[in-house]
Order: C-alpha cells, then sequence, then structure tokens
C-alpha cells in the first residue's frame, strides 16, 4: 500500500476508492498542489458510507463540504445525488424531518432535469414516492412513471 503525502488520498485508498489508480505519485503530486478534482463525489461517497453506518449528522457534515466545494469550483456533476443524499439523512436524523428531505429531494429533482440526469431524476423521484406512499395520488408517481416510461433500452419483449 503506498503512503501519500496527503492524508485524504490516505484515506481514499484505505477505504478502496481509489485501488485502480494507475499513477499514485502523480495523484499524490496533484493533491499537494491544493488541486481538489472530484472532492464532491468523493465526500459524497463518505456520506453514503455514514448513511449505511447509522451516522446522519457525520453524514450532513461530509455534505455540507460537499455542496460548499460545489458552489466553489463550480463542480456540479454530482450535485443532484448530494441533494438526494442530503433528503435521505434528513430522514435518518431522530426525529426524521419530512419536509426538510421533500425540499432537499425537490432541488435534487431540479438539478437532475437541468443536467438531463435521468438516472438521477429516477432515483431522486423514486425516493420521493417512497416517502409519499401514504397518500392516494401523487403527481410525483406520474411524473416517475413518465421518466421510467422513457428508458428503452432492456425493456423490450419478444411478443409480436
Amino acid at each position: 500500500m503506498t503512503a501519500f503525502k496527503s492524508d485524504f488520498l490516505d484515506v481514499l485508498q484505505e477505504r478502496g476508492f481509489i485501488h485502480q489508480c494507475s499513477d499514485f505519485e502523480g495523484l499524490d503530486a496533484l493533491a499537494a498542489t491544493g488541486v481538489q478534482i472530484f472532492l464532491s463525489c468523493y465526500l459524497g461517497l463518505l456520506a453514503r458510507m455514514r448513511l449505511g453506518a447509522g451516522s446522519p449528522e457525520q453524514a450532513l457534515e461530509d455534505l455540507a463540504r460537499a455542496l460548499a466545494h460545489v458552489s466553489a469550483s463550480e463542480e456540479h456533476c454530482n450535485e443532484a445525488e448530494l441533494r438526494r443524499l442530503v433528503g435521505q439523512a434528513m430522514l435518518r436524523q431522530p426525529p426524521p424531518s419530512c419536509l426538510e428531505a421533500i425540499t432537499w429531494f425537490d432541488q435534487a429533482v431540479t438539478v437532475a432535469r437541468k443536467q438531463n440526469a435521468r438516472s438521477d431524476e429516477l432515483r431522486i423521484l423514486t425516493d420521493l414516492c417512497r416517502l409519499e406512499q401514504a397518500r392516494p395520488v401523487s403527481q410525483r408517481r406520474d411524473k416517475l412513471m413518465e421518466v421510467y416510461h422513457s428508458f428503452g433500452e432492456g425493456f423490450r419483449d419478444n411478443r409480436p
């Protein structure tokens, strides 16, 4: 295992996030310059792990750092997923905050639509529909079905 100058890269390697890197020295040199490429993606992965481990407060801290990095660097490629994860964290806090979660999910859907990220939009709308499943009719369910049916690959059958 390579020892990095960057503590952040040490943690990423320890957790298996950069095991396929072919130029560890180059990555370490880049990190030493202060460049933080895809930091929001890595913080999002860390937050997802913390949610899985039952630590929503720590996940929210990581997500706040990730969203601050998104704003500062204009690295928006993972923004919809980060906002969805904040919504998930809100639901896992004691007590769960459904209204705040819905707000974050709505923001995530807006970002996903701006980016034309249909997979993200489908995942977010699925979370929203699960949250609202007690309601008899949901406009979000209709939107979910619309997005779901827009995916064509893998849904063909051999019927005449």
